[in-house]
């Protein structure tokens, strides 16, 4: 089990209740990684792990996060580009999410009495943020898919009209459960290429310099507006 996995790894005795935020990102190489790190006066969680994992073992590590005290979760993933333009190499930050996986991991009986099965997934990213960078960052629609191919062809054709810009593996299930318990919640992708593989999807340090400033405006914020509408500019 993923979540037992990341206990056994991580020293939860660093991780302070009600100050404490997590990172979860791809980690395509290796099974998973777990660790603690100062953040000014915060504890900083950081878990890395495949999107290959099972839906609802990924959606339980989100609850082992709120057990801990954490209230807000910044995602970091990649997807395959199905819009018309190329958004750039850099990070595209979601304002809003389709769940074509097929699949919603809350339905699964160990979380039937923690969490609603249905959440309100109106807003499900608190990308409108007090204090960001006035030039803005791209702000894409992500349809989360089920499998770990690029998404070309009929596929990428129909998520394009649906709305999509990037899609992947990432983020469904960890997202839903977030919303399920109250947990507030912001996402980055990167996008790739159709011929790129997983790998090219693990995130360089150049790639979560770009989002700091977002992601330090996330973590400081006292209050958090959840909406804000695709710009893909």
């Amino acid at each position: 089990m993923l979540r037992k996995q990341i206990a056994r790894t991580l020293d939860t005795s660093r991780v302070r209740p009600r100050h404490a935020v997590a990172t979860i990102k791809p980690h395509n190489h290796a099974a998973y990684s777990a660790s603690v790190v100062e953040n000014g006066s915060l504890s900083h969680v950081e878990i890395a792990y495949s999107a290959a994992e099972p839906a609802v073992e990924r959606a339980d590590a989100v609850f082992g996060l709120f057990e801990l005290g954490i209230r807000r979760l910044t995602l970091l993933g990649y997807g395959w580009s199905v819009c018309d333009r190329q958004l750039g190499r850099g990070p595209l930050l979601l304002s809003d999410q389709i769940n074509l996986t097929g699949n919603n991991p809350l339905i699964d009986a160990r979380f039937e009495s923690r969490a609603s099965t249905f959440p309100d997934m109106s807003a499900p990213f608190a990308c409108d943020l007090p204090g960001e960078p006035t030039d803005g960052m791209p702000s894409i629609v992500y349809a989360g898919v089920q499998h770990m191919e690029p998404v070309v062809g009929p596929e990428a054709e129909f998520t394009r009209m649906l709305g999509a810009h990037v899609a992947g593996p990432c983020f469904v299930p960890e997202v839903l459960a977030a919303h399920a318990i109250g947990v507030d919640v912001l996402a980055f992708a990167l996008q790739l290429g159709a011929e790129s593989s997983p790998i090219e999807g693990d995130w360089r340090q150049d790639d979560l310099t770009a989002a700091g400033p977002y992601i330090a405006a996330f973590f400081q914020a006292t209050s958090l507006r959840s909406r804000c509408e695709p710009n893909g500019k």
